[in-house]
């Protein structure tokens, strides 16, 4: 059981005593405690556990009606995917707004009216068909908390989270048969076999659904068939592609997205991110630019790009045009420290030695057991003629990966320079053992120093 459906749970037993007709008594409150506990508890995780990734939306970022037609909607649409399930996939997204982003189309504003309209028509029948209220109360206490009334995640409805919620519908499709057949006894044949011929039809809809799964790339290329004028679905199966490491296919995919949709500023980015691993760093930043001139005409944002572009004008050893596109990836995302890992080692080839050392400080912060950061810094440290410091963080690196001959050689030098001849020897030697090739009239000038 999801931790959203635990947190209801005290609500739906609450529900069964109604229907059970039970007299809301001291014992029955007592029966109540230990769900409602497990009920705060996992209420409480639940919340936790979507701040952690940041899936909650501000409560600023929609209007409290927009919330509400959000609600209506996936009430509403809950009940018709039961009855009519058409249009099946793994997501949906929020509607897009029109003019120019300033509102929901118009049809939205209906859902809150028809919404309570439903809600007025089932309370009527409280005194007359108890099974209706809890049926309908089932239902919408285990799906109250996915009506995206606070807006987790980027999918508007999803119908696997329906799952617990549609027992109480179907409690209300049999207890409606029941009484079918109960009161028209002349036309219950016909009524079980209309049932029957509809469970037959919903298994062999169930049945071809399940092809839906046969692979990301089936399951967003349904996606694409429910939501034609959607890129997110394609942009998907590029990067189902990318998993194999199929540059070719994955490009193709990105290009076609990119035909299929020109203001899709990702699409552009993703042909960049292909171009520049196959190798074709100009393609790519031609790819690069173009999805920053989409993001600007439709005011979209596009995570990859700037960090990808800079280490791409890196590749080039175009830094005057790398460092700044690192800046604004950082702007974009502070908490994104690989960005700076990637700057930091275009500084130190860029001879930008003490931004380098300051930023691979920075790095060690979050990978303090990285023996790369301390490689790389202890070179940093070696050009600007800070020995000690260098020879720590390669000693530091040699703890950790003791098998690397660069960082002997390295350390060698920097005990040369601080005229520890012996320590500097055994360190070349160590460096030509694990298959460093070295000079052997430097190995000789240490031996003689060495030995003086």
């Amino acid at each position: 059981m999801s931790k959203s459906a635990a947190a209801v749970f005290p609500l739906s037993v609450i529900l069964i005593d109604f229907l059970k007709h039970r007299n809301w008594d001291r014992q029955a409150i007592i029966d109540k405690i230990p769900f409602f506990a497990l009920s705060i508890i996992f209420g409480i995780l639940a919340i936790k556990s979507q701040n952690a990734t940041e899936s909650i939306a501000g409560f600023e970022t929609f209007t409290l009606y927009q919330r509400f037609m959000f609600a209506s909607f996936g009430a509403i649409i809950y009940p018709l995917k039961f009855l009519i399930p058409n249009e099946l996939t793994c997501y949906h997204p929020y509607p897009h707004l029109v003019d120019n982003g300033t509102r929901l189309p118009y049809i939205w504003y209906a859902f809150p009216a028809i919404f309570a309209l439903v809600l007025c028509l089932i309370l009527w029948t409280i005194k007359k068909a108890r099974w209706v209220i809890f049926g309908f109360g089932f239902y919408l206490v285990n799906v109250v908390l996915v009506l995206q009334f606070v807006s987790v995640g980027s999918a508007i409805y999803a119908e696997r989270y329906s799952y617990v919620a549609y027992i109480g519908l179907a409690f209300l499709v049999a207890k409606g048969l029941v009484w079918l057949a109960d009161n028209y006894k002349n036309y219950a044949t016909i009524t079980y076999s209309i049932f029957g011929a509809l469970a037959i039809v919903l298994c062999c809809i169930t049945f071809n659904q399940n092809k839906t799964w046969k692979n990301p790339e089936s399951l967003w290329d349904k996606f694409t068939e429910v939501y034609p004028k959607d890129p997110y679905g394609m942009v998907k199966v590029a990067e189902y592609y990318m998993r194999f490491d199929d540059h070719e296919k994955t490009l193709g995919q990105f290009k076609k997205t990119a035909d299929k949709f020109p203001g899709h500023a990702r699409s552009y980015a993703g042909m960049g991110n292909m171009y520049g691993k196959m190798g074709k760093y100009q393609e790519a930043i031609n790819s690069f630019n173009l999805a920053e001139k989409v993001a600007q005409q439709t005011k979209t944002g596009v995570a990859e790009l700037y960090p990808n572009r800079a280490i791409t004008y890196s590749i080039m050893k175009q830094y005057e045009k790398a460092f700044p596109d690192y800046e604004k990836a950082i702007k974009a995302d502070p908490k994104n420290y690989r960005i700076r890992v990637n700057r930091a080692f275009a500084f130190l080839d860029n001879g930008n030695y003490p931004e380098a050392i300051e930023e691979y400080s920075f790095v060690l912060q979050f990978e303090p057991n990285n023996p790369n950061h301390y490689f790389f810094r202890g070179i940093a440290y070696q050009n600007t003629q800070q020995f000690e410091k260098a020879l720590s963080d390669y000693s530091t690196n040699i703890n950790l990966n003791p098998k690397n001959p660069n960082t002997y050689h390295n350390r060698g030098i920097c005990y040369e320079q601080l005229k520890q001849y012996k320590l500097a020897l055994q360190d070349i030697l160590t460096a030509q053992k694990l298959g460093k090739p070295e000079n052997q009239l430097y190995i000789n000038k240490l031996t003689q120093l060495a030995n003086y």
